[in-house]
């Protein structure tokens, strides 16, 4: 989080996904239950993912057409009322 704040406070800003892959590997599936509370309180929107086995990607994609969904509906609202529309 500090890295990308330091990258770009506009980027820091906007609605984030946490997403932890290789989750089918046995050694990284232990890691990231080890690690799974830090994570949570980094970001609650924690998805762990593998792409070799599919576990995860069907959350995600449905995570990401609800952010941008939720973004667009915010942007419109904003739009309505007068005020940037920036995302």
């Amino acid at each position: 989080q500090n890295e990308l704040k330091c990258f770009s406070e506009d980027l820091y800003g906007k609605p984030q996904i946490l997403v932890a892959g290789k989750i089918d590997h046995p050694e990284a599936k232990e890691r990231f239950e080890s690690f799974r509370e830090r994570l949570l309180e980094i970001n609650p929107l924690l998805i762990p993912i593998s792409s070799i086995t599919g576990e995860g990607i069907n959350e995600l994609l449905y995570q990401v057409k609800k952010s941008l969904l939720e973004l667009r509906m915010a942007r419109d609202a904003a739009s309505e009322e007068g005020l940037p529309t920036e995302w």
